[in-house]
């Protein structure tokens, strides 16, 4: 699983589970009410010396924080693992979720001292001034974790070109409407996710497509009679899809061909089959927008066809110069998306893979060195 769809997944995940406490949260309170399921209390808080509420009209929405505030925890920090990963230069998104943690932390201790308090019949005023402040810490803390989380999540719109994300962000950012946010941004990312698997999905047959058949069987390649089977090879080729792009003509007559080894073997050229010698040396950094600058010399004339940082799936947008001159030191400038970049570290070096033609054929891919420097 490569790093951006560990990253969707702590996302997925921290979403879901900030959506379901406030959901369980409720069906807490209301299952408490209804099976009196919370310390009953004859203390009463007096306010303004005349107005007195009774204290267990607070236990059900104590037991509710309590939960919330659990699930709150887990769903945090896991939104601060993926962003951790993808290693953003803005840190609005690790700030406020430190923020958020700090906010069930309060909560979750405010209400669990008040709980305790009431099972033991010591309450006082000073417990109750001091779960009173708890809950103001918690509110103010969770205010200014919820706007830098918006913040981020908004970034993070923009960066993967997703309107349902940035949607939620501004709702996120509103506070008030921060629940119907975290769910417009759920569902943007698992759509994103959605997409990222199926497509890692459908590019794995294309190394098991059959180019030779010849090299299929080892008792054929020898000249061997091969073992009998319940179809012949020609009615085994023709299973194989004939919309499969990989099957050229050449290949499309070797059912002609004598694979008993009467006939000479067909010449059978691969769609990718590096035959010439090109030798690039050179080195580059990576920043923090995706552009890569690359100082490169070869020994012979050649043309950069595409780039790959490490085993990323990323294509390159533009590369600048294409066309490089022989035993002469060039600067070339190749710009990747900035999602490429995500949950690279800083200071690191990566292998740069350059696809290279010299003429109309393909040399081996040559291998740079870059080093991660984001700003």
């Amino acid at each position: 699983m490569s790093i951006e769809n560990k990253v969707l997944k702590d996302f997925e995940v921290g979403l879901l589970a900030i959506i379901l406490s406030f959901i369980f949260s409720i069906l807490v309170y209301f299952v408490s009410i209804f099976t009196k399921a919370y310390p009953p209390s004859d203390v009463e808080i007096i306010v303004n010396g005349v107005v007195t509420i009774p204290l267990y009209e607070f236990s059900p929405l104590t037991l509710s924080f309590i939960f919330i505030s659990i699930l709150d925890l887990s769903a945090f920090y896991r939104l601060r693992h993926g962003l951790r990963m993808l290693n953003l230069e803005s840190h609005y998104g690790t700030a406020g979720l430190s923020l958020l943690i700090i906010s069930s932390v309060f909560l979750l201790f405010g209400n669990i001292g008040l709980l305790l308090s009431d099972f033991m019949s010591s309450i006082t005023n000073i417990v109750v001034l001091a779960w009173v402040a708890f809950m103001i810490v918690s509110l103010v803390f969770g205010i200014a974790g919820t706007l830098l989380l918006g913040l981020e999540f908004r970034n993070l719109g923009n960066l993967y070109k997703n309107n349902q994300i940035k949607n939620g962000a501004m709702l996120i950012i509103s506070v008030i409407l921060s629940y119907i946010g975290y769910i417009l941004a759920y569902i943007g990312i698992r759509k994103m996710n959605k997409l990222e698997n199926p497509k890692q999905q459908e590019e794995l047959p294309s190394s098991q497509v059959i180019n030779n058949p010849l090299q299929q069987n080892p008792q054929i390649k020898s000249g061997k009679q091969p073992i009998e089977s319940n179809k012949t090879p020609k009615q085994q080729l023709s299973q194989v899809p004939k919309n499969n792009q990989v099957y050229s003509q050449q290949q499309k007559n070797v059912q002609k061909a004598d694979i008993y080894g009467t006939q000479s073997k067909p010449n059978i050229q691969p769609s990718y089959q590096p035959i010439e010698s090109v030798n690039i040396l050179g080195n580059g950094t990576l920043k923090g927008d995706g552009t890569v600058y690359l100082n490169l010399t070869t020994n012979s004339p050649c043309t950069i066809v595409s780039a790959k940082i490490d085993s990323l799936p990323y294509p390159p947008v533009s590369i600048q110069p294409q066309n490089l001159q022989a035993n002469v030191n060039q600067q070339v400038i190749i710009k990747f998306d900035k999602i490429a970049v995500l949950g690279l570290l800083k200071g690191k070096e990566y292998d740069f893979y350059l696809t290279v033609k010299v003429g109309n054929n393909f040399a081996p891919d040559q291998i740079i060195k870059i080093r991660y420097e984001p700003s």
